[in-house]
């Protein structure tokens, strides 16, 4: 009867342990402020688990980039980053969808020009299977 009551109040813990939404929330902060540290490190095989196969990838000059075309623009330097200071950011979670909102400031080169912006930013994950999928990131600037 002891091991039984053992078994229960440890199995609630695990339960109570996942259930607790600070802690998806407090991973998927985590997680999205990685991605822009794959980004400025070209970490491509990070970056391919990361987003979506049907992920739309949004700038704040209105460019609409595919997973492919991040990766592949990436690769061929039309842009690439060199910083991203994340000055605030939050998760909500619905189910299986969250919705990321941040503000930040990024740095980097477009095709050789260099740009550096203050953004705010939302990016929608969903939960495929065990993973976290980035399916959408829109970013529009901040005034200076």
């Amino acid at each position: 009867m002891l091991i039984r009551a053992i078994i229960f109040l440890l199995l609630c813990q695990s339960v109570s342990a996942v259930a607790q939404p600070g802690n998806e929330s407090s991973y998927l902060i985590d997680l999205h402020k990685k991605k822009f540290t794959w980004l400025i490190g070209r970490n491509y095989d990070s970056l391919h688990m990361l987003m979506d196969e049907k992920v739309l990838y949004i700038h704040s000059n209105a460019m609409i980039e595919t997973k492919g075309e991040v990766i592949d623009n990436l690769k061929n330097d039309v842009i690439s980053y060199t910083k991203s200071d994340v000055l605030e950011s939050s998760a909500r979670i619905f189910g299986n969808t969250a919705v990321v909102t941040g503000k930040g400031i990024f740095a980097g080169k477009v095709r050789g020009t260099a740009f550096e912006l203050n953004l705010l930013y939302t990016e929608v994950y969903s939960k495929i299977g065990s993973r976290w999928k980035l399916v959408s990131r829109h970013a529009c600037r901040l005034p200076a």
